[in-house]
């Protein structure tokens, strides 16, 4: 039984003192409100966050790592959901964090943003999205969206 006991805690890693986290979290909860759009029209649902207002090349900040998004779609036909995005290049600072709905088979072209951090709706073009400064790496950054499908905010793709 010792044996046991003794190759368990070998086997798990523990907690080290010495090793220090590199990254940071954004997290928050995104609040549903209105009618949600018909389902045909749901095919995605991300948190994504730019380091760019407005992005001007969304696929390229993408892969460039400029911007981060939910590695795991959101929930339909929920009232809320939780998320989490990993920060890995810090300090950084997200001008834009969005809440974007893939309403078509396109994956390139179908997006639109549904809900804006720091502009919660009705969202006018005179709302400034909120910043959020991720500097140390450790902790918890809060960045809680309002969606409400009925009343969508400017896009800012063309």
């Amino acid at each position: 039984m010792l044996l046991l006991v003794l190759l368990l805690l070998a086997g798990c890693g523990g907690l080290d003192p010495t090793v220090l986290p590199t990254e940071a979290y954004i997290t928050g909860t995104v609040r549903f409100r209105g009618a949600w759009p018909p389902v045909d029209s749901l095919q995605d649902l991300r948190v994504v966050a730019f380091q760019n207002y407005p992005p001007q090349d969304v696929l390229g900040e993408v892969l460039s790592g400029k911007a981060l998004f939910t590695a795991e779609q959101l929930p339909f036909f929920v009232d809320s959901a939780a998320y989490q995005l990993r920060v890995e290049k810090l300090p950084v600072t997200f001008r834009y964090i969005v809440v974007a709905q893939q309403y078509g088979p396109d994956l390139l072209r179908h997006w639109r943003v549904v809900g804006i951090y720091g502009c919660p709706p009705p969202a006018d073009t005179a709302c400034q999205p909120g910043s959020l400064q991720v500097q140390e790496a450790g902790r918890w950054y809060r960045a809680d969206i309002e969606v409400d499908f009925e009343h969508l905010p400017p896009q800012p793709f063309p």
